[in-house]
């Protein structure tokens, strides 16, 4: 079964997912931010990660460039809420850092889900 790893800090956001990826077969495992996720990500050795960017203390960029280090071929789905200067900006900046995709929030589930199963049978 796929393992999906989810980092964000909001807790709906982060259940949202979850339920969802279950409810397509998938499993997941859900922390709130990017020390946690680099715990869940050593003892899970997940297939992709979704990663919130915007995020206090490790945001979701350093995440991701610890997280390729580990395993370079890792899948990495960046979502952005935004803040101060909107989502697009900070979903350019993962893309340049090698994130597979990326999905502004607030998020069309169809395209999520559609991106995920395209980066876990590729």
């Amino acid at each position: 079964m796929t393992r999906i790893l989810i980092i964000d800090d909001d807790l709906q956001i982060r259940l949202m997912l979850s339920e969802l990826l279950e409810h397509e077969g998938y499993e997941s495992c859900a922390v709130s931010n990017g020390f946690e996720a680099l715990e869940q990500f050593n003892k899970e050795k997940p297939d992709l990660v979704i990663t919130d960017v915007v995020m206090p203390d490790m945001d979701g960029l350093e995440l991701m460039v610890r997280l390729r280090k580990q395993q370079p071929d890792l899948k990495v789905i960046a979502i952005s809420g935004g803040a101060r200067i909107g989502p697009e900006s900070y979903l350019k900046l993962a893309d340049r850092l090698g994130a597979d995709a990326s999905i502004a929030k607030p998020m069309d589930i169809f395209k999520l889900l559609d991106t995920v199963k395209t980066l876990v049978t590729a």
